[in-house]
């Protein structure tokens, strides 16, 4: 049997969704606040226990460039790679070769703040105190070792190192300025490394410049000797050679030959454009001989202005014959002079043809000759001026030689004497605009920052918590998870009701307040039967669930009354292990059950029950078996079915639970259609997707899932509400 298969409801809306987190927020609301404020009182904690910090600044003034009296393009420098500059320098600021020298003029590998020593037994607790502060960084830092301790070599390495770690240097923006920090939890060492480190960058660009000054001098004068005598031997073999070969002006000859042969070239090309012009007419010419008829077809001849004209006469005759014939006829004197006429036309237009073709043959072999002569012309003039560039080339390579190095030697030249005038003016590219004063607040710990962010981070913390619990519970949270896991509908959802699994409770409020959620929810399962059943052919429904107290018994109980309504409807009772239909319906414990009639003891009759209210025939169990599972699989039992089925226009079946026993993966293999019924809010996905594969495994007509006792004040709850079917008031 084909499973019936319902369309899923439309996925929930961003709103929903949103409302949904913040339902589930305002449940968990006391374990967020409650880990927000613990965390808050440890960031108070940490922020009224950490030792101040105080941060002394300085400010230099660093130009790009120092600048140059004698060179007034080095006196105003635009600033180009200015933002490379500075970066460089506030590198050179925190160097280890200028941090080193101020930490020996300040003796700071001694100082017990930079580099504080133990107390008392806390040296042999010093490595677990460092490991605890690298595991809780809000702990108290832990002490170093004792300064006196360690050589001096590795004493000031750890005070360079020291600081290294709080020594800070700021670009000021668009400004030649630069801050120097430092961070220290004493405000006159913080004041003093910040005025050391200023002045030792200032002095160093001093010392530097004149060094570099004091080498490039020593070297310019070294390469000044070896250019000049470079210099002069060049000079001296471009003279040479100039003597030897009687140069004057290469440039002048050479110019001249180029203007004939420009000229020649241009006399070239024409010649040879006129002959190509003329090579197809010469052609065709050739081809024709002395034929009128062929050169005819030759268009240059065509275009003659004496060929027009004759064929204009030709034309104008043989139009007056045609004009003289239509008049005075064939025989008439003066067509036989019109046709002379025409006669002498057309050898004219013939003599004028050859005369032409005989200027086109004429024209085509002046062009051949001329362009053999100008190309002859033309080769003996490249052959002048190749002979000429043989010589300037090696004048040119001398005169390059020569040039090149009378250039570096005034370079140079012009280069020592600025260095020369120079070397006693050494400017000043940085000074010091503010020096640093002892700090008087502390920058750190910022105690109302510092406790916000530990509260912020609870709260973060919290919610994250939430949310994981959330998503790592096994409960069904949505219909589209529900949906998505099981490819299988969801065709109701339904609200807990007052008393639900009492005395007929779920069929009372069916029956007293048909327009509530609830009954309006039963009767749209009822729907979806109806539009999956256009064949009338599903007429046993079953209805399971994957453990027990999901209330599907109550369902079903509720769904036979709705159907009843309708149709005629025989509710029976298949769970033989525990069953509840008699408490439902309050059927009397005297009236005998379904194992009574499988065993032959009672007639159908009698172990029908009729509840007059509902209109609902009850087959309920009385006897509990010792066997259910054979009874609900024997063959009687389908025969009770069957006729059922052909008795009454619907059969419910309540079934036990999947994970309780087989019985409900034989009755549904037997059913026409199997409703599969859920706690929401309590059945596991887990349970429900292993209670899916054997119904699936026992081809159940499987329709849809009924989300049953779903408790709209908890969070879970209001996942399903927008789904609920119908919105009327409690009555």
């Amino acid at each position: 049997m084909n499973e019936p298969v319902l369309p899923p409801l439309p996925p929930a809306t961003d709103q929903a969704q949103v409302a949904a987190l913040l339902r589930l927020l305002n449940r968990h609301k006391f374990e967020v606040v409650g880990l927000t404020l613990l965390f808050a009182i440890i960031g108070t904690v940490v922020a009224f226990s950490t030792e101040p910090t105080y941060d002394a600044a300085g400010t230099l003034l660093i130009e790009p460039q120092a600048t140059r009296p004698v060179q007034v393009q080095e006196v105003y420098d635009p600033g180009y790679g200015t933002y490379e500059y500075y970066s460089t320098q506030s590198q050179l600021l925190r160097s280890r070769e200028l941090v080193g020298r101020v930490v020996d003029q300040l003796a700071l590998s001694t100082n017990t703040v930079l580099l504080p020593p133990p107390e008392g037994d806390d040296l042999a607790l010093g490595p677990l105190h460092v490991r605890l502060h690298q595991w809780l960084p809000f702990l108290p830092e832990p002490d170093a070792p004792a300064p006196m301790s360690l050589p001096a070599e590795v004493l000031r390495e750890a005070a360079i190192n020291a600081v290294l770690r709080d020594l800070y240097v700021e670009l000021v923006p668009r400004t030649q300025l630069v801050r120097v920090h430092f961070s220290s939890k004493s405000p006159d060492l913080a004041a003093q490394i910040v005025n050391a480190v200023s002045d030792r960058f200032v002095d160093n660009g001093l010392e530097s410049r004149f060094d570099a000054t004091e080498r490039a001098s020593r070297w310019l004068t070294e390469r000044l000797g070896d250019l000049r005598n470079k210099l002069e031997t060049s000079e001296a073999a471009l003279q040479a050679y100039r003597e030897k070969n009687q140069l004057v002006s290469i440039g002048g000859s050479r110019g001249l030959y180029e203007e004939e042969i420009t000229d020649n070239a241009r006399k070239l090309r024409e010649a040879q454009r006129k002959k190509t012009e003329l090579a197809s007419s010469y052609w065709k010419i050739q081809q024709a001989g002395n034929d009128p008829a062929r050169m005819q077809d030759i268009s240059s001849l065509l275009l003659d202005p004496l060929v027009q004209k004759a064929a204009n006469d030709v034309s104008d005759a043989q139009q007056a014959i045609i004009q003289l014939k239509e008049r005075y006829g064939e025989r008439h004197p003066a067509m036989v002079t019109a046709q002379a006429r025409v006669d002498n036309a057309v050898r004219a237009y013939h003599h004028q043809l050859q005369l032409a073709a005989n200027g086109v043959k004429a024209e085509y072999e002046i062009a051949a000759e001329t362009e053999r002569a100008l190309l002859s012309v033309v080769q003996a003039g490249k052959e002048r001026i190749r002979k000429l560039d043989e010589g300037e080339y090696q004048l040119r390579s001398l005169e390059r030689e020569t040039q090149t190095n009378r250039d570096l030697y005034a370079l140079f030249l012009k280069r020592f004497k600025e260095t020369d005038l120079t070397s006693s003016y050494q400017s000043i590219n940085a000074r010091i605009v503010d020096r640093a004063i002892v700090p008087a607040v502390p920058v750190k710990p910022n105690k109302p920052r510092l406790v916000v962010l530990w509260c912020g981070f609870g709260l973060l913390l919290s919610l994250a918590l939430v949310t994981l619990r959330n998503l790592l519970s096994e409960v069904v949270r949505s219909v589209e998870q529900l949906e998505e896991s099981t490819q299988l509908p969801v065709i109701s959802v339904l609200p807990t009701v007052a008393g639900f699994g009492k005395k007929s409770s779920a069929v009372q409020l069916c029956l007293e307040q048909p327009r509530s959620q609830y009954p309006e929810g039963v009767r749209s399962i009822r729907a979806s039967l109806y539009l999956n059943d256009v064949d009338k052919r599903m007429k046993r429904v079953l209805f399971t669930s994957a453990v027990p107290r999901e209330g599907k018994s109550s369902l079903a109980a509720s769904f036979a009354t709705t159907m009843a309504q309708m149709e005629s409807v025989v509710l029976v009772e298949a769970d033989l292990r525990a069953p509840s239909q008699k408490r439902i319906f309050g059927i009397p414990k005297n009236v005998p059950g379904l194992v009574e009639l499988l065993t032959g003891q009672v007639k159908l009759e009698q172990a029908l029950f009729h509840h007059k209210d509902s209109g609902v025939h009850v087959l309920p169990v009385s006897e509990l078996p010792i066997n259910p599972a054979e009874v609900v699989a024997s063959a009687a039992m389908t025969r009770l079915i069957d006729s059922l089925a052909a008795r009454f226009d619907r059969v419910i079946l309540d079934s036990p639970p999947c994970q309780v026993a087989a019985d409900a993966q034989v009755l549904a293999h037997r059913a026409d259609a199997v409703i599969f019924v859920i706690h929401g809010g309590a059945t596991g996905l887990h349970v429900i997707q292993t209670a899916m594969k054997q119904l699936r495994a026992a081809r159940a007509p499987l329709l849809g899932h009924v989300i049953n006792q779903v408790d709209t004040r908890s969070s879970y709850g209001y996942e399903y509400q927008y789904y609920q079917y119908g919105n009327y008031p409690k009555q």
